[in-house]
């Protein structure tokens, strides 16, 4: 089978309609010798001279099934209403998904959930690369360790006969460089061996028991990648996918901007901060050891992400 073609089909079927309306991107290449580099840089559309974050957050929010369920459950749903036509299996199957991400919220006393979100939805949606291991339906099994990554997708190179692998760390901080300090910890702490076994090694476990694809040839195909007796387990590539939502003061005093030339302002100080960032990004990759990985940064900046959040968790039907 044209493994690709397969994930790409695969990926239209996730259903990411409108994701053009709600990212906007500025160029920027961000390339460092010595080290493998590379990333993506967002931000939300204008309207009315302000940024459309309520429309994000019912964009994000309706993500939430793809995120949390598993795609065989998500398959066992369509069937009961295809075969029924009674609309209370859909609605069981979003109830379903906001219970599994609340119950995980509760547990984990963290309101971080909304950026593995955003890192879900730009992986799939945007990179066009599938999450194969559904971790939020895991995390309330207080039975199954799943401390590691916030996100298991993958992508396909034909070029090189790779299959890359993206382990995402997700970040929502009022502080880039806090946020970047967590992400480099974190990813250090990922493929570190504390006695037990790297949480990496631990999550290739959950990918081997636990893997969401509901196509069963393309599920079969991509289990042999994780299989140490199949030559393809060598032709594995990991990244590091790293998603930071930060405070940008920018956002706070837009009236400021020429209004004949609004969005080219924007963009143009916007990418001032960007190259800073990856600036600031590389020395905490030093300082930390971690040039040998192979990092994909995205960044989405917000007037507050304190209201992002907010907004987000009163969407999903969370006490404030």
């Amino acid at each position: 089978m044209d493994f690709n073609q397969a994930l790409v089909d695969y990926v239209k079927t996730r259903g990411h309609n409108g994701t053009n309306a709600r990212f906007n991107e500025v160029s920027y290449t961000w390339e460092v010798q010595g080290m493998n580099v590379s990333g993506r840089f967002f931000y939300l559309p204008f309207k009315n001279g302000q940024p459309t974050i309520d429309e994000f957050i019912e964009f994000i929010y309706w993500r939430v099934v793809k995120f949390c369920i598993p795609n065989d459950v998500i398959l066992e749903y369509r069937q009961k209403y295809i075969a029924t036509n009674d609309e209370r299996y859909t609605i069981e199957l979003q109830d379903k998904a906001k219970n599994l991400f609340i119950r995980a919220k509760n547990m984990q006393n963290t309101t971080g959930e909304p950026a593995e979100l955003i890192l879900f939805t730009i992986l799939e949606a945007i990179l066009g690369a599938p999450q194969i291991a559904c971790k939020m339906y895991l995390k309330t099994n207080s039975n199954m360790p799943v401390h590691g990554s916030d996100g298991i997708h993958v992508s396909f190179d034909n070029n090189t006969n790779m299959l890359q692998l993206y382990w995402g760390e997700s970040k929502l901080y009022q502080q880039l460089s806090s946020a970047l300090d967590e992400v480099c910890d974190s990813v250090k702490h990922f493929v570190t061996d504390d006695g037990t076994g790297a949480p990496r090694e631990r999550d290739l476990e959950i990918i081997k028991d636990h893997i969401s694809i509901s196509d069963p040839k393309l599920k079969e195909e991509l289990i042999k990648f994780f299989d140490p007796y199949e030559a393809r387990s060598n032709n594995v590539q990991d990244k590091f996918a790293c998603f930071v939502g930060f405070n940008l003061p920018l956002l706070s005093k837009l009236q400021q901007l020429d209004k004949t030339r609004f969005i080219q302002d924007f963009e143009e100080q916007y990418l001032e901060r960007i190259v800073s960032a990856c600036k600031l990004f590389e020395q905490k990759i030093n300082a930390e050891n971690l040039q040998d990985l192979h990092f994909l940064f995205f960044l989405l900046p917000f007037e507050d992400v304190n209201q992002i959040r907010q907004k987000f968790l009163s969407k999903l039907g969370v006490a404030l």
